[in-house]
């Protein structure tokens, strides 16, 4: 990068400041979200400038999106559509990559070992210095530098090296084949020198100093989370009409919604039911209803004598009122779930692994294998109580209700689950022992959904297939779907995994959410995507918000 003066915020903007809940995936990535930042509020007046008062800008409250960072190293949009940053590839509405900061969509090698990107002439960061290859370069060699610990790290355990022939040009050769590759060139690119590999990416300048070639720059930021966005004016892509996009960090509802009805607020992403209340009594918002592959599961531990007995798990799998938790948690905003693949994702799918409800044949097969019910209706067997523990981050009231309803359906067979509200510091080390309601979604291909969640090398590592859950024939499954090029042969191994994974449960899953904000009306523009596990500006109505306008 040719390096020119660099941009730097202004530290002051008038908005109220809360805390940012956010919830752990299986991967361990940044939109893992695996820490809980701590409780703050401001008292300082809001001072939007919202479409009420202008149509050229919009304010969003945010409740999952970001904690104390814009440093996509760190984690900032990992699966994309960061409003500062672009990748060398972009998705769009279905979920196909297109180019981006490459001119083309990247070429694959015969041997599937080399990814070349070519790079788009032209393009300026924020600061007006020049993009180039080696831009590429320091970016991934920071994403892979240990001593960096950055939170993208493992996702890239096939990436051998990236090189830069030319100014313009960018080579990734992978350790082995690894199909969904392109698709994780959506990563954020960065300036070299703000790269900085061997520097801890908590430590860089880019999570308060954004500096990418993105549709938005940072103009205002206020504790490091509330912020005021200005349309970049030279950027390489359509230049925004929307021209100032103001984040505001909240998770008190009432304040929330009382603020949507005074116009400060155009959009937010909310509860099912908290949704639905806030739209019906304002005729000037309206309730998107977006599909995902954001599961929640209750993962198992397989080394604990209930969980781990294979009869225990599909009783449980049996027993689990899948639907009702859709209709009464969810207010209908969702789908049942049986494994970490989403109705909502054809070609993947199999339909014959649905979700079956049967506490009859879940009570026999209980009986059968010897777990007989005493005089307090617990069963047990050899001297061993059907009980176990699950536990939830005590903020989420959505998988607080998941884990109370599943407890109340266990109680139906006799297994006496107990279910713990706590801080994820808390729950991570603790989840070889016991379970946890679990979430996690990455749409763009099934091995960046499923195999860390489910291959037994990644047993234990980090977030990683938290219950150590071993099975030979699923290894095999998900190694050769990951190997190979052929479409249909992967789409036939995972339908297999599948069809294991009934035979052989690795956890309990239980629903996938559908994804619900409250939009102000008056805008165009908006095109529905399958979201990921993370919801807020990065994914949700605004993963295209650079291309919308205001209705005239």
């Amino acid at each position: 990068m040719k390096v020119s003066p660099r941009l730097v915020p202004v530290f002051a903007l008038s908005l109220v400041l809360a805390a940012c809940a956010q919830t752990p995936t299986s991967s361990g990535s940044a939109s893992s979200e695996a820490s809980e930042p701590a409780a703050s509020e401001s008292t300082a007046a809001a001072t939007t400038d919202s479409t009420a008062q202008g149509k050229d800008s919009i304010t969003l409250a945010l409740g999952h999106e970001h904690s104390d960072s814009f440093n996509p190293l760190a984690g900032w949009a990992q699966h994309g559509f960061a409003k500062f940053y672009d990748g060398l590839i972009s998705h769009n509405e279905k979920l196909e990559p297109v180019p981006a900061l490459a001119s083309e969509l990247p070429t694959v090698s015969d041997d599937g070992l080399t990814v070349t990107a070519k790079l788009r002439d032209g393009v300026k960061f924020h600061d007006g210095s020049t993009f180039e290859a080696e831009d590429v370069v320091a970016t991934y060699k920071a994403i892979l530098d240990e001593n960096g610990a950055s939170e993208l790290t493992g996702e890239f355990p096939m990436l051998e090296s990236v090189e830069a022939p030319d100014d313009m040009t960018v080579v990734f050769k992978l350790k082995h084949q690894f199909a969904p590759f392109v698709h994780l060139l959506a990563t954020s690119i960065v300036p070299s020198e703000m790269a900085k590999p061997g520097t801890p990416v908590t430590e860089l300048e880019l999570n308060t100093n954004p500096v990418g070639t993105g549709p938005y720059k940072l103009e205002t930021l206020r504790d490091k989370q509330d912020a005021t966005l200005v349309a970049n004016e030279d950027y390489w892509g359509t230049v925004p009409s929307i021209k100032t996009v103001n984040f505001v960090i909240t998770e008190n509802e009432a304040n929330l919604t009382q603020r949507f009805n005074t116009g400060e607020i155009d959009g937010a992403d909310l509860p099912p039911r908290i949704a639905e209340q806030v739209t019906k009594s304002n005729p000037d918002l309206e309730l998107l209803d977006v599909p995902s592959v954001d599961y929640r599961m209750i993962s198992l531990p397989m080394d604990s004598p209930v969980t781990g007995d294979l009869d225990v798990r599909k009783a449980m799998n049996l027993a689990v009122n899948r639907q009702a938790m859709v209709d009464s948690l969810l207010a209908g905003h969702g789908t049942p779930a049986s494994t970490a693949f989403s109705p909502a994702w054809s070609p993947w799918y199999n339909k014959d692994t649905a979700p079956e409800f049967d506490v009859d044949q879940a009570n026999k097969i209980l009986d059968d294998a010897g777990w007989s019910k005493g005089s307090d209706g617990i069963r047990e067997k050899g001297g061993q109580k059907a009980t176990f523990t699950v536990m939830f981050p005590q903020n989420d009231e959505v998988r607080r209700d998941l884990a109370l309803a599943f407890a109340q359906d266990m109680k139906a067979i006799g297994i006496d689950v107990k279910t713990e509200g706590t801080g994820w510091d808390v729950i991570k080390p603790r989840l070889s022992k016991d379970g946890a309601v679990f979430g996690g979604g990455n749409p763009y291909d099934p091995d960046l959904q499923v195999y860390q969640l489910l291959h037994s090398k990644h047993a234990g590592d980090g977030w990683s297939n938290p219950g150590h859950y071993k099975n030979a024939k699923v290894d095999e499954l998900l190694d050769k779907a990951r190997n190979s090029t052929d479409q249909r042969e992967r789409e036939s191994a995972y339908q297999e995994i599948q069809t294991e994974l009934m035979n052989d449960p690795s956890s309990i899953y239980l629903v996938f959410l559908n994804h619900t904000y409250v939009q102000r009306k008056g805008f165009d523009g908006y095109k529905e995507m399958v979201d990921p596990h993370a919801h807020g500006v990065t994914s949700g109505p605004w993963w295209n918000l650079e291309e919308w306008k205001a209705n005239e």
